[in-house]
Order: structure tokens, then C-alpha cells, then sequence
């Protein structure tokens, strides 16, 4: 192995294990000051020929397709958007290797589109003809695993609010349902935001939502959001702006404006799957009552009695509080919202067209 390749390798291996240890610890490596680069491509042939020979090696198409294999166990451990910016400063780099070969743009884009990009990758970029790729269940299955590896914890780490709606805000959230994508994330035993029952929280009407503020020495301290509303409204916002976004750049893409066309489910798959998903999650999320009592029922649902160091919790409030709980079941529950909704996909929405989408994700 040349000078060169080990310094890569060993970059890469720094790298890995410095993400490693910023996920699971309270401790924020950075090797930056070292002059090592977080990013650097992590793809190794089993010759050593790293990314960095794509200009020069004569099994370039091979290293591309090698370099698409040995992403799948970084997807896994890192967080989704980081990886889209760490996934498009690799095509930027890969890009520049091949130009040096002198290959022209159209045969560049088919490289890195059918080569060194899996499908899913094409939609997390909204690129590369994203409009036209099916899913299939490997593709499906490929990200569910990734997610189970990704919200793995085994350790206590303090909650961060910010962090947590940015694991929806991206193109999976027209895959999956909502509630999937909460349980997915949550699941896990040591997940900083639980239900933890209290003497007089009941299951009829549960108020002890928690979030891990704090790890002092071995006290694990919570404090309450009380029938975790606060969360499940800033979630709820924000997941609605992005679905609705996101379904018209998406609709604009295939029909370059944001008219509604009747069926036009049926002009292109992707509206026919990713696009009705988000708008069925735009219904869920469209009722602030209805979809914080699914943020609990999830919550409630993954609890177990099994809390690792149960004895070492720590609470600023375990009671409830009564004129909270008063403005909280006059919260009204209706679908005026999901119309104010429906009404923001489309240019030219009227309530015709509202009725219409309804009818398609059976909500009337």
C-alpha cells in the first residue's frame, strides 16, 4: 500500500470511529483541528485503490459500483441529512475524477445515477431523474434496516429537540407513514423522550411525557413536557411545512407548474405512492389533538417496565397541572386545517378539489 492509501485509510478510520463516538457519547470529537477532513471518502477496493484513482484505474466503473456497497455501513450511523451533505460532496468529488477522464456530461450522469448511487440516494438528493425510480422492497427494506441500525442507542444521551424533527425532515417521510418514522426512532429502551407512568397519570388520560435533559454523574435527570404537546406540536408543524413542500416540488417536477390535474395519481408512479403518502401524513398532521394522542399512544406503546437504571431517574415534576389539563381537553378536534392544507398544494385549489383529494386518502 502506497503512502498515500494509508493516510486515506487511516483518515477514513478516524473518521468512522470519531462518528462513532459523537452518537453515542456526550463527547464531541472533532479531528478537523488535525487537519484531517470529517468527510473523506471512505471507499477502498480490495487492491487499496481508493476513490481518489477513478481518474487513472481501468476498472473505474468498478470502483464507482464498489464505492455505492461500501457507503451502506456509513447510511447506517449517520444521521440522514448529514449523510445527503456528505453524499453530495462525494459526487462532487467523483464528478472531477471522472471529467479528467474526459468524459462528457451525459455519460458522467449515467455513471453516477446507474454506478455509484443506489436508487434511494437519488431520491434522498431529488435528483438524477429521482422522478422516474421506483422503490422496490429491497430498496424499502435497505432503509428500515438502516434506521433500526441507526436509532440503536445503548446508552443515555441528553434529548435535543432540533435534532429529533430533523430526523423527518427528508425524503423518507414520503415513504413511510408518521407514525412508522416516530416508532422507529423512539423504540429504543434508552430513547431520551418517554412515557413514564406516575402515580396519577392514567392510561385514559396520560400527562408524564419526559425528556432527558441532563446526565449528572449517574443521575439521569427528565423534565416533563406535559402530554408531550409542546414536542408533538413543533414536530407537527414543521413536518407539515416539509410534506407539503415537498409534495409540490415534486408534483412541479413532472408537470412544471403546480395546477391540479384530476388523477394525477395515475400519471406517474411516484404521486401515486410517495405522493399520496404525503398527503395522508399531511392529514395526520393536520390535527393538532388527534396526532398528539398518536404521539403518545407510540410513546405508551414502546414503554416497557424494563427502564435501565430506573433507580438513577431523576424528575422536576412527577404531578399534574390542573389548568393545563383544563386548556388541553378544549383543544378542538376537527378538519378545518387538513382543508387549509390540502388548498396549499395546489395553485389553483378550490374546495371541488379539496373533496377530491379527501375522496383519495378516504378521510371524509
Amino acid at each position: 500500500m502506497s503512502i498515500s492509501n494509508n493516510v486515506d485509510y487511516l483518515h477514513g478510520v478516524i473518521d468512522t470511529l470519531a462518528h462513532i463516538i459523537n452518537q453515542n457519547t456526550n463527547i464531541n470529537i472533532n479531528f478537523n483541528m488535525m487537519g484531517l477532513t470529517a468527510n473523506k471518502q471512505l471507499i477502498f477496493d480490495s487492491e487499496n485503490n481508493d476513490i481518489g484513482e477513478i481518474d487513472t484505474a481501468k476498472n473505474y466503473i468498478q470502483l464507482l459500483e464498489r464505492a455505492r456497497t461500501n457507503r451502506e455501513s456509513i447510511f447506517c450511523k449517520m444521521e440522514v441529512n448529514k449523510y445527503i451533505n456528505y453524499l453530495q460532496s462525494s459526487i462532487n468529488e467523483t464528478i472531477e475524477k471522472l471529467k479528467s477522464r474526459k468524459l462528457d456530461d451525459k455519460k458522467i450522469n449515467s455513471l453516477i445515477k446507474n454506478n455509484f448511487l443506489r436508487p434511494i440516494e437519488c431520491k434522498l438528493l431529488l435528483d438524477y431523474k429521482y422522478e422516474s425510480i421506483t422503490l422496490n422492497q429491497d430498496d424499502i427494506s435497505y432503509l428500515i434496516e438502516s434506521n433500526n441500525t441507526r436509532y440503536n442507542y445503548n446508552k443515555y444521551k441528553v434529548f435535543n429537540k432540533e435534532k429529533f424533527i430533523e430526523s423527518f425532515m427528508n425524503y423518507t417521510i414520503s415513504i413511510f407513514n408518521i407514525k412508522d418514522m416516530i416508532e422507529c426512532i423512539v423504540k429504543n429502551e434508552y430513547c431520551n423522550i418517554k412515557y413514564i407512568p406516575q402515580k396519577t397519570s392514567k392510561l385514559e388520560d396520560p400527562f408524564s411525557f419526559y425528556s432527558l435533559t441532563k446526565i449528572d454523574d449517574d443521575k439521569i435527570l427528565w423534565t416533563m413536557d406535559n402530554r408531550i404537546l409542546d414536542l408533538s406540536n413543533d414536530l407537527r408543524f414543521s413536518c407539515l411545512n416539509y410534506c407539503i413542500e415537498l409534495f409540490r416540488t415534486i408534483y412541479s417536477t413532472i408537470f412544471h407548474d403546480n395546477d391540479y390535474r384530476e388523477n394525477f395519481e395515475r400519471h406517474k408512479e411516484i404521486l401515486g405512492l410517495e405522493g399520496i403518502q404525503l398527503i395522508s401524513n399531511i392529514n395526520v398532521l393536520s390535527n393538532e389533538i388527534e396526532f398528539n394522542k398518536l404521539f403518545q399512544s407510540v410513546l405508551i406503546q414502546v414503554n416497557s417496565d424494563n427502564f435501565p437504571d430506573y433507580d438513577k431517574f431523576r424528575y422536576n415534576l412527577k404531578g399534574d397541572d390542573s389548568s393545563f389539563k383544563s386548556d388541553y381537553h378544549e383543544i378542538n378536534s376537527d378538519d378545518i386545517e387538513i382543508t387549509d392544507n390540502i388548498i396549499k398544494l395546489f395553485d389553483n385549489s378550490n374546495q371541488e378539489i379539496v373533496e377530491e383529494i379527501k375522496n383519495k386518502i378516504e378521510i371524509i
